[in-house]
């Protein structure tokens, strides 16, 4: 029952990080050609209520990355990031983690 609880909640926030849209909105906005694409460890099957929440929360941004089931968070993402950066060829690329521990790890695999 306590997965069941922690799911049910994280579906249901809608706390959002105060000014982050604004900020990234801006960089979109004012970088020709830049593009912003969500890269998270979160599970497939809540795509919708991701999307309504970056959406609602007034992100604009080119793709949100999901994984799939219990697949490895540190390849995934590590995996989800070179998969943009060969479609997209950026000559600059920013990233931005989140309060994950596997965040800086996924980085230095990417560099």
């Amino acid at each position: 029952q306590d997965t069941w609880d922690k799911i049910r909640r994280g579906t249901q926030t809608r706390n959002d990080f105060s000014g982050m849209a604004k900020l990234y909105n801006s960089w979109k906005k004012q970088v020709d050609q830049s593009q912003i694409h969500f890269v998270t460890a979160g599970n497939r099957m809540f795509s919708r209520f991701y999307n309504q929440f970056l959406q609602d929360s007034g992100f604009l941004f080119d793709s949100l990355s999901l994984k799939e089931g219990s697949q490895d968070t540190l390849e995934y993402k590590v995996e989800a990031i070179r998969d943009i950066i060969q479609k997209r060829s950026p000559t600059q690329l920013i990233l931005i983690g989140d309060n994950s521990s596997k965040d800086p790890v996924v980085y230095e695999q990417i560099s």
